[in-house]
């Protein structure tokens, strides 16, 4: 069977402002648990943020502080998915969080989720810790980070 987006790899580019709409849309589209249009605008507009997006199908939200960043929100359009949008995001922005002096990034991904699990660990990214009842319906989380200051193998 055809897939739906069957094309090459979308740019990935910084967000900007001017994103806003789409980058709300895909947020709606990707959680149940969305963050609001004011939080998005927040991390367009602030400093520190990672604001990523790849075309109109996907896109990644994350910040740092000093040497430790967190990837908060990955989305890609179902759609979209498999054919590796989400991991060109991923490792986006590592390469961007490197050349901002980070050493390490965490993330939480939901337990019931293994294509992200599969996404991160793929990535170098560990499994270190579960959080128990971490999302509103009582899903817990992974909690994986990455080390940047060593090669992965």
């Amino acid at each position: 069977m055809p897939r739906a987006f069957d094309f090459m790899l979308p740019p990935i580019r910084p967000a900007t402002l001017a994103d806003l709409p789409q980058l709300e849309l895909l947020e709606r589209a990707s959680f149940p648990d969305f963050w609001t249009r004011e939080s998005l605008q927040t991390a367009l507009s602030e400093s520190g943020y990672l604001v990523l997006v790849a075309g109109e199908v996907g896109f990644l939200i994350g910040w740092n502080v000093g040497e430790e960043a967190e990837i908060a929100r990955l989305g890609v359009l179902a759609e979209a998915r498999g054919q590796g949008i989400g991991a060109t995001l991923v490792e986006r922005s590592l390469a961007d969080f490197k050349v901002r002096g980070v050493t390490s990034v965490f993330l939480e991904v939901r337990a019931d989720n293994p294509i992200a699990i599969r996404l991160y660990l793929r990535a170098g990214f560990q499994d270190i810790a579960r959080r128990k009842d971490y999302y509103r319906d009582g899903m817990d989380a992974h909690v994986m980070r990455l080390d940047l200051s060593t090669p992965n193998p």
